[in-house]
């Protein structure tokens, strides 16, 4: 198996996409718990973008799960929200997102940057 141009070589001649569905359903999950979070604030899509420094069009993205998030807008996004990036981030015991390598990846700097922050 190799990896070229964002997709997975699994045979001679055949290849498949980089992401699976598992990592959209995270970023369709992600967005959805931004969404919300944004609704809640009573924050429109402009707002929170002018407050994070991305464009409306992309919060629409992040939140249709469309546009990957860079960690570092995540904690603006939280910020923005004026809550936990915990929160932001789906549920870890969904199904649909337990075989997920992103998430581990995130909890994992994210609770990193939590304790070095505390110290």
């Amino acid at each position: 198996m190799c990896r070229t141009n964002n997709r997975i070589r699994d045979a001679p001649g055949k290849s498949v996409p980089l992401t699976s569905a598992v990592d959209d359903s995270l970023y369709r999950k992600l967005g959805d718990e931004i969404a919300g979070h944004r609704r809640q604030a009573e924050m429109t899509q402009e707002e929170l973008g002018e407050r994070v420094r991305l464009s409306r069009t992309s919060i629409v993205n992040i939140e249709k799960g469309r546009q990957r998030v860079a960690l570092h807008h995540l904690y603006a996004i939280a910020d923005a929200l004026q809550v936990d990036l915990r929160k932001i981030l789906p549920p870890s015991d969904d199904p649909a997102l337990q075989a997920s390598a992103d998430r581990e990846e995130w909890v994992a700097e994210i609770e990193s940057y939590l304790e070095e922050e505390s110290v």
